[in-house]
């Protein structure tokens, strides 16, 4: 890990980042980068989102986000409840296995446990990787099937929860 810097990202980062992410079909980079420019601009001065990025001779090689999730009232029961999330974590394949999602997840969990006293976080079930990592924090499982937004509907995706305050 002495090789990688993570750190917040800033509004100058915007770019690297949509660049580094996966694709979206039917977004262009344009668009992309506008909206992570918001992103980083509103809602991460609103202390409602938390980008982190990791660094490697000056390229991006990880990135992970934490973020207050707001379920309005007229959604359906499957949708996952509001809360404090660890959300995507996305480390290039030539990175993977060096440490970045557990000093991401001890980053983010440090930074929710300032805001709430518990985390949520969903996955499908089948990732296994990650829900060995979760565990080791103290997250259990608390539904199966759950919908979430902007995202299809899953019905292997599960949602966890860990205390992060005592």
């Amino acid at each position: 890990m002495d090789d990688y810097a993570i750190r917040a990202a800033v509004k100058a980062d915007a770019e690297r980042l949509v660049r580094f992410l996966p694709a979206k079909p039917g977004r262009s980079v344009e668009l992309r980068v506008e909206a992570m420019r918001h992103d980083l601009r509103e809602r991460v001065s609103a202390g409602e989102l938390l980008i982190l990025l990791a660094e490697h001779d000056g390229h991006v090689v990880g990135y992970a986000r934490a973020s207050h999730v707001v379920r309005p009232p007229s959604r359906s029961p499957e949708e996952i409840p509001s809360g404090w999330y660890l959300l995507g974590v996305y480390v290039a394949t030539a990175h993977r296995r060096r440490g970045l999602g557990r000093a991401f997840t001890e980053r983010r969990l440090a930074w929710i446990a300032e805001q709430a006293d518990e985390a949520l976080y969903f996955t499908r079930t089948d990732n296994d990787a990650s829900l060995e990592l979760h565990t080791e924090y103290g997250f259990s499982e608390v539904a199966r099937g759950v919908n979430a937004p902007g995202q299809p509907v899953r019905a292997d995706r599960v949602l966890l929860r860990a205390r992060v305050r005592p």
